[in-house]
């Protein structure tokens, strides 16, 4: 692997990490999203925020690695490409399975939207970073 492909990586597992804190914030879903996890019962992390965060991170890191090889043996070129790309992966993989989860759980549809629409905007948003 080229430095350049692990600098990206790098780049867009830190931008899907900073989309987080933006999306859960009190400036866009941070508010509604509290509501709705005290609403279905659930509790916070008993980890603490620091060790939730890198747990994240490091979660985020192996999944734009992943996204990042199969981009290059894909040769998928240019942010477009690699947006949609990331966009198809986030709603195939992850925001199917977050749904299978979400509807035997009974979680409202509405937490179910702002978790899995993090999920593919932070994959899209990877993807549009790491294709050369």
């Amino acid at each position: 692997m080229t430095q350049l492909f692990i600098l990206k990586v790098l780049a867009a597992t830190t931008a899907y990490f900073l989309l987080g804190v933006l999306w859960y914030s009190s400036l866009l879903f941070g508010p509604e999203w509290s509501k709705l996890v005290k609403k279905t019962g659930n509790k916070k992390s008993k980890i603490g925020a620091a060790a939730a965060h890198t747990v994240t991170f490091f979660g985020q890191l192996l999944s734009c690695l992943v996204m990042g090889i199969l981009i290059v043996v894909l040769r998928i070129l240019g942010a477009g490409d690699g947006a949609f790309f990331g966009m198809i992966l986030g709603l195939a993989f992850v925001a199917m399975t977050m749904l299978s989860e979400a509807v035997y759980s009974g979680q409202p549809s509405k937490l179910y939207l702002i978790n899995a629409s993090y999920r593919v905007l932070g994959f899209a948003l990877a993807g549009a970073i790491i294709a050369p």
